[in-house]
């Protein structure tokens, strides 16, 4: 892997230009990222380079992480907009309520996994 960014560098002239690699937390690649470092310092004499880790990422891990320690309340929460959002009668009762009080009726929206 090393061998190929190193290939592509050179072939596009960035070997001198390149200044941070960030990656994700996956442990090879956490490995990867002070290796590649350790070869821009003895191929460049590029002692500036760093690796980062993404903070999106880290962020992503800590709320995961967060949500899993959460007690019985997420599980009642997400029961209840299920619920909500297979019967058809409550809905339609939703949206009259919203409409009294105008207010836009937004769907609910379970388990929205992105990265």
């Amino acid at each position: 892997m090393t061998n190929a960014i190193m290939n592509v560098l050179y072939e596009y002239g960035l070997e001198e230009k390149i200044l941070a690699l960030i990656i994700d937390n996956a442990s090879a690649i956490i490995t990867y990222g002070k290796h590649l470092s350790y070869e821009f310092e003895l191929e460049f004499d590029n002692l500036a380079f760093f690796h980062y880790q993404c903070a999106v990422h880290v962020l992503n891990f800590a709320v995961s992480q967060g949500i899993e320690l959460i007690d019985d309340s997420i599980i009642k929460v997400w029961n209840l907009i299920l619920y909500i959002k297979v019967s058809s009668t409550i809905n339609k009762t939703l949206k009259k309520l919203y409409i009294v009080k105008n207010i836009k009726y937004l769907t609910s929206e379970l388990d929205i996994k992105t990265r």
